[in-house]
C-alpha cells in the first residue's frame, strides 16, 4: 500500500513523517505550496526570518533542497504548485486543493496529512482536504505536524512530565483534533519513538533544508539537535465514525494504541 504524505511546505514530510520515509513501505511526497510568487514580490515575514531578499530566489533554493533531501532517503516526489499563505493575496478555497490532491494521489494511496496544530492556513488547508477525502471514501492518518504541534514541548501522556505546561499541551492536542471536525474518541493514536540512531539520519535529511534549520531551530522548545526535539513522531488513523462536526464538546481522552517507549540515546 502506498502512503501518500501531503507536506504543505517543502520540509514538512521530513520533520514529522520520517518513520514512513525511512521505513520500509513504499511512499511518495507530495508538496502542495510550492509555486513561486511574481518576480519583484517583497520578501514576507519567514523569507526574512530566514535571511531572504528574494522569494523568487528562495522557492529556487527551496525546491533545490527539497530534492537533495529526498534523493537522500530515495523517495519520489511530486509538486501541486499552490503559492504558499506567506505569498497569496486572495483566498483560497478548500475544493481547489481538495481536487488536486485527488488527482494527483492514486485512489487506494494511504493519504497522510498534517493535524494543523498551530493554525497555519496551509497545513489547515491540506488538513481539510484530506478530511473531505475521507469522507469521500479515502483512507486517511492525521500526523503531528513538527514543529508546530511542539512549540512548547510534548503533551504530559507522551513525554511522562506531569508539570502544568505539559498538561495543557495534552489539553491543546485533543482540542485542535476536535476543533478539526473530528470526535478523538474514534482516532486510532499511533506513537512512533525515534531512537539515537533514526534521529540522526532524520537530522541528516533535515540538514538538507540549509536555508530554513535555523528558523526551524528557534521555532521548536527546543533545537532539532536536542534529543527532546525529535523523540516521537505521532499519527492518528481517521475512520468513518471519527468525522463530524467541528467545534463538538471533547469527549473521553484519546486512547494510545500502545505505550510510549523510553527515549534511547544509543548510537
Amino acid at each position: 500500500m502506498l502512503n501518500a504524505i501531503l507536506s504543505p511546505h517543502f520540509d514538512d514530510a521530513v520533520l514529522s513523517c520520517w518513520q514512513l520515509l525511512d521505513g520500509p513501505a513504499e511512499a511518495t511526497v507530495v508538496n502542495v505550496f510550492t509555486a513561486s510568487p511574481q518576480t519583484g514580490t517583497p520578501p514576507p515575514w519567514w523569507d526574512r526570518a530566514t535571511g531572504a531578499t528574494d522569494p523568487v530566489d528562495r522557492m529556487r533554493q527551496r525546491r533545490e533542497e527539497d530534492a537533495v533531501a529526498m534523493a537522500l532517503v530515495g523517495i519520489p516526489s511530486v509538486e501541486l504548485g499552490l503559492l504558499d499563505d506567506q505569498y497569496r493575496h486572495a483566498h483560497l478555497p478548500v475544493h481547489e486543493v481538495t481536487e488536486r490532491i485527488g488527482r494527483a494521489v492514486a485512489r487506494d494511496a494511504i493519504l497522510h496529512a498534517p493535524v494543523a496544530f498551530d493554525g497555519h492556513p496551509d497545513h489547515v488547508l491540506v488538513r481539510d482536504a484530506a478530511l473531505n477525502l475521507a469522507r469521500a471514501g479515502r483512507e486517511v492518518v492525521l500526523y503531528a505536524d513538527l514543529l508546530h504541534a511542539t512549540n512548547r514541548g510534548w503533551p504530559a501522556w507522551l513525554s511522562g512530565e506531569h508539570s502544568p505546561l505539559a498538561s495543557e499541551i495534552a489539553v491543546d492536542w485533543e482540542r485542535a483534533l476536535s476543533g478539526a471536525g473530528l470526535d478523538p474518541s474514534q482516532l486510532v493514536r499511533r506513537v512512533h519513538p525515534l531512537d539515537a540512531r533514526a534521529r540522526a539520519r532524520k537530522l541528516g535529511a533535515l540538514a538538507a533544508y540549509e536555508t530554513q534549520r535555523p528558523g526551524l531551530d528557534r521555532h521548536g522548545f527546543a533545537p532539532l539537535d536536542d534529543p527532546r526535539s525529535l523523540a516521537w513522531e505521532v499519527s492518528w488513523e481517521v475512520p468513518a465514525s471519527a468525522l463530524r462536526g467541528p467545534d463538538e464538546l471533547l469527549r473521553k481522552p484519546i486512547l494510545a494504541e500502545r505505550p510510549c517507549q523510553p527515549l534511547d540515546d544509543r548510537v
